[in-house]
């Protein structure tokens, strides 16, 4: 027994609510385990339980041009890109917005021929014609 003049220190070990749920396969060690018992996957990982790669792999998800679906861990691509890795280049079907967006060409034709404009076409056509030989 304790004596009045003594010091008691009173340890308890226990937590108020409910202790935390396991998480499925403890997050596949891709993800963070919640205290509802879902995982929170590392980036470049999916699925209930993070065991899912995203694609494009888990270091570069979606080649950098998309999101990964933190459900199956495919991506959606960003505008621009296509493909499974949304490695590919979208073209517009419209060849002159092509240019003008992406290549920042729109006043050159086919053959990389600039447009003469109004000054310029008017000029060639006041030039005097050199002589044939």
């Amino acid at each position: 027994g304790a004596y009045c003049g003594d010091k008691v220190a009173v340890v308890s070990n226990f937590r108020l609510g409910r202790p935390p749920k396991p998480c499925p396969d403890n997050c596949s060690g891709n993800g963070a385990c919640q205290h509802n018992g879902t995982c929170h996957c590392a980036r470049g990982w999916a699925g209930y339980n993070c065991s899912l790669e995203c694609a494009g792999g888990a270091a570069n998800p979606c080649s950098g041009h998309g999101t990964c679906n933190q459900t199956d861990g495919k991506c959606i691509c960003d505008d621009g890109f296509a493909g499974r890795n949304c490695t590919r280049r979208e073209v517009p079907t419209d060849v002159n917005q092509y240019r003008a967006n992406i290549l920042g060409t729109a006043n050159k034709k086919e053959g990389g021929k600039k447009e003469p404009d109004a000054a310029t076409a008017e000029a060639a056509a006041e030039a005097p014609e050199a002589p044939k030989e």
